[in-house]
C-alpha cells in the first residue's frame, strides 16, 4: 500500500477518534480528557510527555524556519 495513503488513513482515524471524544466530553480539551479515560497517574504522565513533545516540536520548527531564512533570504 502507498505510504501516503496509509498516513492519510491513519490521520483520518485519529481525527475521527478525537471527534468522538469531543462529543462525549464537549467542554474539555484533550489534556483534560486523557486523565479521565486512562486514570490520573498514567493520564498525567501521558499529558506531561505530550506537552513536552509539543514544546520540542515547536522549538524545532522555529529553529528550522530561522535556518531557512538565514540560508535563503539573508545569505550575507
Amino acid at each position: 500500500m502507498d505510504p501516503i495513503l496509509t498516513a492519510m488513513l491513519g490521520g483520518l482515524l485519529l481525527m475521527w477518534i478525537y471527534f468522538k471524544l469531543s462529543e462525549h466530553y464537549p467542554s474539555d480539551t484533550l489534556i483534560k480528557i486523557i486523565p479521565n479515560i486512562i486514570g490520573k497517574v498514567l493520564g498525567y504522565l501521558l499529558v506531561v510527555i505530550y506537552t513536552l513533545y509539543i514544546i520540542y516540536e515547536a522549538a524545532r520548527n522555529c529553529r528550522d524556519f530561522a535556518e531557512l531564512i538565514v540560508l535563503t533570504i539573508l545569505p550575507r
